[in-house]
């Protein structure tokens, strides 16, 4: 703070207070600082370097950081991250609509629109670099000396969200965020949320007449609330009236099309809302580009104007192709035709430069509104990753950020989140870009992408395999748990019970959270080892299905006596209808592979760490039923060391309490 004089406060909100400041040189140039405390100085300085690269965001029409730092305050007794952004006199969107709430003058419907189309495009912007703002509101929007604006304050809380800080609730900022972040659900801070922001934006300068800030929160409220609390087809209905009479009374003064923008914007669940890649395809949004005098709204009419699509030299071989997508590069039909060529040719054999990779990416970012470019790109690179050698070009920074830029851009398209996952897969074989992807958003991504659908078993046995790959670098494995990755694991494994993909996949997932205590504590309330005994019942002709479910048992079991319980007593077991006694299931599935070695050494891993607790043994079960299996497996490998030599174990521990009485 040395370098600064303050001047005075401006305002505060959620994560701290706004200070006027005046910086300490000759110029005396002013700006405005924001403080956001933070616990301690471990988490501050995380914090800070997570943001750093919030300073090389530039665009037209935003207001960029010009110095980040870490600064304790002594007299406080108090660490903050502090974010220097340019100070606007004309003030916010929020000013003016305040003005308006008094003069009782709508605004024009091409201001509206301009200032839409300017936030739309600043916010494209940021999401097609896989961040969102994290608090679109009119106070953070602010006003240029010409009448346009500068989006500030974008990312803060997205980045700060995982780190320890002194957050302050305001009930108005509150009463009108998006229902997932005001709910706390898991990877709450997406660009879905910045799509409702968005609508409450549009709504706020649309009612700017006939409600305060505060009272459009508490119509938003309401709105909220009576989705939640409804049946569902009577709910969403229910809350289209309460925000169509909110918009009754300027229904004379705006556009059906604006209106009916911000019911689409507004949708309760984050699923209903459009996506910025549909968003930007509608009318609405093309004419609010064209007034913002939008580079994007321009490169969209020169392509139309300008660009003719030409024959792809198929039979050619490799180098004319990859000249045609150079040359063809902002053309979005032939970037997408050379693109599924350059896939087919290069299925079996074949690799691309580091140089030619470079313009794959630039033409993915060129066109991330198209749901097939971005497709047919993540299966491209699937099949490089199938011959690429780890740490080679396709395993950079920009494969990975193109990739979850794909994935936030289409949450909803299956095969594009299908082909992601399995590339996520193949990063992960590399451990500086597994770490890379973690710390890029990919941990998130495919658990949204799980979370969003709760019917596609398919989808979620190659994310759970991707987030197992991922996982094997320990802060991966911490990201996935506190983005709530075990409820969505079993919750996915239940509803998929029927899919062996999905059961052998869920199960290692479950197998390398069991390394982290706390998903070793929540084990019961998750039912972790009732679903791993019914994957085993239903599954037992899977090899790989009851290795990995009988591997995860014992783990669980060793860190916890209460899961060798759950297995050992069917009683105690929800579904015990299904037939899941531990004892029997476990011959069973090991009857069925009684000559397979890796199963052996899974069925002995769990019972040694079952016969570690000889007196809980002994207590639920007859022992000598146990002792049965254990003699059963171990005469099978009597010359397996890695089966012989833990059931042995097992023998001499259940010999401590056989006779006794």
């Amino acid at each position: 703070m040395e370098n600064y004089l303050v001047v005075k406060q401006l305002g505060s909100g959620p994560l701290g207070a706004v200070l006027l400041v005046e910086a300490a040189t000759a110029d005396r140039l002013r700006y405005a600082l924001k403080r956001v405390e933070c616990h301690d100085e471990s988490s501050a300085n995380k914090a800070f370097k997570e943001s750093l690269r919030l300073t090389s965001i530039r665009h037209p029409f935003a207001a960029p950081y010009r110095e980040i730092f870490v600064d304790w305050n002594a007299d406080h007794s108090s660490v903050y991250v502090c974010f220097v952004m340019d100070h606007f006199p004309n003030g916010s969107l929020e000013s003016i609509t305040s003005r308006k709430l008094k003069d009782k003058k709508p605004l024009d419907e091409e201001i509206v629109r301009k200032w839409f189309g300017q936030t739309l495009e600043f916010l494209a912007y940021i999401h097609g670099r896989g961040l969102c703002h994290g608090d679109i509101r009119a106070s953070n929007i602010f006003l240029r000396d010409d009448l346009s604006i500068s989006v500030g304050d974008f990312c803060v809380a997205t980045l700060m969200a995982d780190h320890q800080t002194n957050t302050r609730t305001d009930k108005a900022i509150m009463d009108a965020t998006a229902p997932e972040v005001q709910a706390g659900r898991p990877a709450t801070y997406t660009q879905a949320a910045d799509m409702w922001g968005l609508g409450c934006v549009l709504l706020n300068l649309m009612l700017c007449t006939e409600q305060s800030w505060q009272s459009l929160g508490q119509t938003l409220l309401r709105y909220k609330s009576s989705e939640s609390d409804s049946a569902e087809d009577a709910s969403a209905a229910a809350a289209s009236r309460i925000l169509q009479e909110a918009l009754a009374p300027v229904e004379s003064v705006y556009s059906p099309e604006l209106r009916a923008a911000v019911l689409g914007l507004l949708a309760v669940r984050p699923t209903d809302r459009p996506t910025m890649a549909a968003l930007l395809e509608t009318p609405l949004a093309r004419d609010c580009l064209n007034l913002a005098g939008s580079a994007m709204a321009d490169r969209r009419r020169k392509q139309q104007v300008t660009t003719k699509d030409r024959p792809i030299p198929r039979d050619s071989g490799l180098e004319p192709l990859l000249e045609y997508v150079d040359r063809e590069l902002n053309n979005e039909n032939c970037f997408r035709e050379a693109l599924e060529e350059l896939c087919t040719q290069l299925r079996s054999a074949g690799s691309l430069t580091a140089e030619q990779l470079c313009t794959l990416h630039q033409g993915l970012r060129s066109h991330l509104a198209s749901e097939e470019v971005c497709t047919a790109y993540c299966c491209l690179l699937g099949n490089l990753a199938i011959r690429a050698s780890p740490g080679g070009p396709l395993y950079l920074r920009e494969s990975v950020d193109c990739v979850l830029l794909a994935m936030s851009q289409h949450p909803y398209c299956s095969g594009l989140l299908r082909s992601a996952a399995a590339l996520l897969m193949a990063f992960a074989a590399d451990r500086r870009c597994s770490q890379l992807v973690g710390e890029s958003g990919g941990i998130d991504a495919l658990l949204s992408a799980v979370a969003a659908a709760p019917d596609d078993a398919d989808l979620f046995a190659l994310a759970a395999n991707a987030l197992w790959s991922l996982c094997a670098y320990a802060p991966n494995a911490r990201r996935c748990l506190e983005r709530d990755g075990l409820l969505l694991v079993t919750r996915a494994m239940k509803a998929f019970g029927d899919s062996p993909e999905a059961q052998e996949h869920g199960a290692a997932l479950l197998l390398a959270f069991s390394m982290s205590p706390s998903a070793v504590q929540r084990a019961g309330e998750h039912a972790v080892v009732e679903l791993l005994l019914r994957a085993l019942a239903r599954h037992q002709r899977f090899t790989k299905v009851v290795r990995n479910a009988a591997l995860a048992l014992a783990s669980y079991v060793e860190a916890d006596e209460e899961c060798g319980l759950t297995v050992l007593d069917c009683e105690s077991v929800e579904a015990a209808g299904e037939g899941l006694a531990g004892l029997p299931v476990l011959a069973a599935a090991f009857h069925v592979h009684r000559d397979n070695v890796e199963v052996a050494e899974a069925v002995a891993s769990l019972l040694r760490e079952l016969c570690m607790y000889p007196e809980l043994v002994k207590s639920v079960i007859d022992i000598n039923q146990m002792i049965e299996l254990v003699n059963t497996v171990r005469k099978r490998f009597l010359k397996t060391p890695a089966v012989a030599k833990p059931l042995d174990e097992a023998l001499r521990s259940l010999e401590t309490v056989r006779f006794v009485d």
